[in-house]
């Protein structure tokens, strides 16, 4: 057994310590060849603890990128879920909204128009020539030519009944026209309000991918600045050159 066996045999507890004096030793003693011996195998530990510290460095390394990228990912999908929660669903109750007070105001204008059409009375306007004959109707009464009368009235009332028939056409056309604004304008209403939901829905995707850009970037920032780190990390317990 040589003398550097008989060292670490005796103290293993603090090779590095033990190798370094040794080689010390025999360069004073001018055993270069047992100082060579010594000196390789404290390179062959240093060796060796170096590839333990960087194996140690990469698992450490390792669970620091997959703890960044989680916790990025975790951010994500509390941001998507911050978006459904505080953003779509707040838009969604809001389109809601909208619709329900169109409905409701929609369908009570369409209460209200029914009833102004059912409450209209239209008064009676004789044209002239129906009131000439009711005033020679009444006239030949009065005069006793009752024959005359009677048929005068006879006329008087084929022309009443040719006159409200003229005007129940009119007023039916009238109201046909009126109806089919009313159905026009609350059509036209509930297009604007579907344009207008799309305008919200549009905006509110932007508005999310937005922030998933924001977020990309900060992960992308971080993975690049944890990145830098672990190579300043490596150079420093391996030696050379950075590694971009």
């Amino acid at each position: 057994m040589s003398l550097l066996d008989g060292l670490l045999a005796g103290n293993a507890g603090d090779l590095g310590r033990i190798l370094g004096e040794h080689q010390r030793l025999c360069e004073a003693k001018g055993d270069y060849g047992e100082a060579e011996l010594a000196r390789r195998r404290l390179d062959r530990m240093k060796q060796q603890a170096r590839a333990k510290e960087l194996e140690a460095l990469a698992l450490q390394q390792q669970s620091e990128a997959h703890n960044l990228q989680r916790g990025m990912h975790q951010q994500v999908h509390d941001s998507v879920s911050d978006d459904s929660k505080f953003g779509r669903d707040g838009l969604d109750n809001m389109i809601r909204q909208l619709k329900t007070q169109l409905a409701e105001r929609q369908s009570m204008e369409l209460q209200q128009f029914a009833s102004r059409v059912v409450a209209e009375k239209y008064s009676v306007k004789w044209p002239p020539q129906v009131l000439d004959m009711m005033w020679r109707a009444d006239c030949l009464g009065k005069q006793g030519r009752y024959k005359e009368a009677r048929e005068m009235q006879r006329k008087v009332e084929e022309a009443k009944a040719a006159e409200e028939n003229r005007r129940r056409q009119a007023e039916a056309a009238q109201m046909s026209r009126r109806k089919r604004n009313f159905e026009e304008r609350q059509r036209s209403e509930a297009a604007a309000l579907d344009m207008r939901i799309q305008g919200l829905l549009a905006e509110c995707s932007r508005e999310q991918q937005r922030n998933q850009a924001v977020l990309q970037k900060r992960w992308q920032n971080a993975s690049q600045n944890l990145h830098f780190a672990h190579a300043v990390s490596v150079r420093n317990v391996a030696g050379g050159p950075i590694q971009k």
